[in-house]
């Protein structure tokens, strides 16, 4: 998707398969920019084909989106299985052509969802949330990218809030399906998510950037760390729609 110099035309020991080399905290630094560009090249083309799907949903409406709940569980149904393929097919993960079909499917998928969320909200919503999303996410690159502070050491800190966040959506999905509904609840549960994935978006840069970090990815795990990056981001933007937008 994006033009890098392939790993296959660098050294021989940028290329040896020992778990030293394949780590990008001591890969060179011909390998681990080559990374950067191919991970950041990835998500761009993700980032394309997530707003050519979603923008048809959009303008069809929130009417249509009820009429066709097929759609919504659809995407539901094939986003969950293709991250769980991701997760639990390392093997297919890091090999060629199998990751990028993957994950095409994938951001086909959450595109879906993402155009049937987006379009119970005005364009004005939309077009702010976007643009708070591309604010954070410059923000938090920066920050991830300069500060001396390594990130990757509360895994098990972010980890805790995200079981914590998942927990309280289900209770609260279980509350609006008895009937009650709190506005102040859902607010404030849409402002702890955006916090969560702020944090999540400087944890996952920390790690594809590599050096002196206590985790980081391998250098073939380039589609793992672009899937990460993307889910910050769509989990943002919509939390964030969520919390300031105008439902039409």
């Amino acid at each position: 998707m994006a033009s890098v110099q392939p790993y296959n035309e660098l050294s021989d020991e940028a290329q040896a398969p020992t778990a030293v080399t394949q780590s990008l905290k001591f890969a060179e630094q011909q390998v681990r920019q080559g990374f950067i560009r191919k991970v950041y090249g990835i998500l761009a083309a993700q980032m394309v084909v997530t707003i050519a799907v979603a923008a048809p949903i959009t303008h069809l409406g929130p009417r249509w989106v009820s009429a066709n709940p097929w759609l919504v569980w659809g995407s539901m149904v094939g986003s969950m299985a293709m991250v769980c393929s991701l997760i639990c097919c390392r093997d297919a993960v890091k090999t060629f052509p199998k990751n990028y079909i993957l994950l095409f499917f994938f951001t086909v998928f959450e595109g879906c969802l993402v155009g049937a969320i987006a379009s119970m909200y005005t364009a004005q919503s939309v077009l702010l949330a976007m643009g708070m999303t591309l604010a954070i996410f410059i923000g938090m690159t920066f920050l991830a990218c300069t500060t001396k502070i390594d990130f990757t050491g509360y895994a098990p800190y972010l980890a805790g809030f995200l079981m914590t966040m998942v927990v309280t959506g289900g209770s609260l999905c279980m509350l609006q399906l008895a009937g009650i509904h709190s506005t102040a609840l859902q607010m404030g549960y849409n402002f702890l998510c955006v916090l969560l994935f702020t944090m999540y978006l400087v944890w996952d840069t920390q790690m594809i950037v590599g050096g002196n970090h206590q985790i980081k990815f391998d250098v073939d795990d380039y589609v793992m760390a672009a899937l990460q990056i993307y889910m910050d981001i769509i989990n943002l933007f919509i939390n964030l729609l969520q919390l300031f937008g105008d439902r039409n």
